[in-house]
C-alpha cells in the first residue's frame, strides 16, 4: 500500500568547537612580574575587570615623573617666552619714540642752518644722532622677531613634552592588565616573580559564551544548504557532544561558509553560532557530530 508522506532528510557532519572571541594576554610592557592573581591559572573563570597579573612600576614610574618635569621645564619656558615678547613690545616703543625725537631735533637743526642760526657740525650731529636711534629701533623689531620666534619653538617643545609624557602615562597604566572580559584562562605562562619580556603573551582569556562550531560537508551536501538564489540558508542544527556516552545536544543556527578551501581539502568548511544560554557546556576543541 502506498501513502503520500513528508521526509526531511538529515546530514551528520563532524567538526570542533572554536572560540570567536579569544584574547591573548600579552605583557606590554617588559619588567618582573610582581603581583599575581590566584585566579590567573588555567580553566579558572574571571569577571570583567578582574586583576590578572600587575608589572613591576618602579622604572615606568621614574620615566613618568621625568617626562612630568619636562612638561613642567617647557611651560616654564614658554611662559619666559610670553613675557620677553611683552619686554620686546616696549623697547621697540621706547627705540622708535627715541628715532621721532632725533628725527624732530634733525629737522629743528636743518631749519635752523638754513637761517644761518646753526651750524654744520650741529646738523651732522644731529644726523649721526638718528642715524644710531634707526639702529637701535632695527635691532629692537629684530629682537621682538626673535622672541616671537621663541614662542612658537617653545610651545613644540612643550606639545612634544606632553606627547612624551602621555607614553609614559600609558607605559605606566599598562603595567597592570584586567580582564576586558569574562571569560575562562588558558595556556598561562608566567610565575610570580617572573621576568616578562615586552608583547610576551603570557596567556589566553577565552569567552565561553562566544562559542560556534566549525564543520565540513561535501559539495552535494553543501549544495543542498543553498536557497533558490545560491545563498547559504540560516538552517538549525544540533550540535551533539558525548559525555561518556551521554551525548549533549544543543541548538545552533548555520551562520556562513569558509572563504577558501584549503589545498588538498575537499567540501565545504561552515560555521554555526550555538545558542548562547547553552554553549558554555562547550569548550574550544571539543570533537561534535553536527545534525543539519
Amino acid at each position: 500500500r502506498i501513502r503520500n508522506t513528508e521526509v526531511r532528510p538529515q546530514i551528520v557532519a563532524y567538526g570542533e568547537i572554536r572560540s570567536w572571541r579569544t584574547l591573548e594576554l600579552r605583557a606590554s610592557s617588559g619588567g618582573y612580574i610582581v603581583d599575581l592573581s590566584d585566579n590567573f591559572r588555567d580553566g579558572v573563570e574571571v569577571e570583567k575587570g578582574a586583576l590578572l597579573f600587575r608589572i613591576d612600576t618602579k622604572e615606568y614610574a621614574a620615566a613618568e615623573a621625568d617626562a612630568r618635569a619636562a612638561v613642567a621645564e617647557a611651560k616654564a619656558d614658554l611662559s619666559e617666552a610670553i613675557q620677553g615678547v611683552e619686554v620686546s613690545k616696549r623697547e621697540l616703543a621706547a627705540a622708535d619714540t627715541q628715532r621721532a625725537l632725533r628725527a624732530s631735533a634733525l629737522a629743528r637743526q636743518q631749519d635752523l642752518l638754513s637761517r644761518g642760526v646753526a651750524t654744520s657740525s650741529v646738523v651732522e650731529e644731529a644726523e649721526m644722532l638718528l642715524a644710531s636711534a634707526e639702529q637701535t629701533a632695527a635691532s629692537r623689531a629684530q629682537m621682538l622677531l626673535t622672541s616671537q620666534i621663541k614662542i612658537d619653538r617653545n610651545k613644540l617643545r612643550l606639545e612634544r613634552a606632553q606627547i612624551a609624557l602621555s607614553e609614559a602615562q600609558r607605559d605606566l597604566e599598562e603595567t597592570e592588565h584586567r580582564a576586558l572580559f569574562s571569560g575562562l584562562i588558558s595556556d598561562v605562562t608566567v610565575s610570580l616573580g617572573g621576568l616578562a619580556t615586552s608583547n610576551e603573551r603570557l596567556g589566553l582569556l577565552i569567552d565561553p559564551t562566544a562559542l560556534e562550531a566549525v564543520f565540513r560537508v561535501t559539495n552535494a551536501q553543501f549544495a543542498r544548504l543553498l536557497d533558490e538564489n545560491r545563498v547559504l540558508r540560516n538552517i538549525e542544527v544540533g550540535v551533539t557532544l558525548e559525555l561518556d556516552d551521554i551525548p549533549l545536544t544543543l541548538p545552533g543556527v548555520i551562520d556562513r561558509a569558509g572563504a577558501v578551501v584549503e589545498a588538498g581539502e575537499t567540501g565545504r568548511l561552515s560555521y554555526a553560532n550555538l545558542s548562547l544560554t547553552t554553549a558554555s557546556l562547550l569548550r574550544p576543541g571539543d570533537f561534535v557530530a553536527v545534525t543539519i
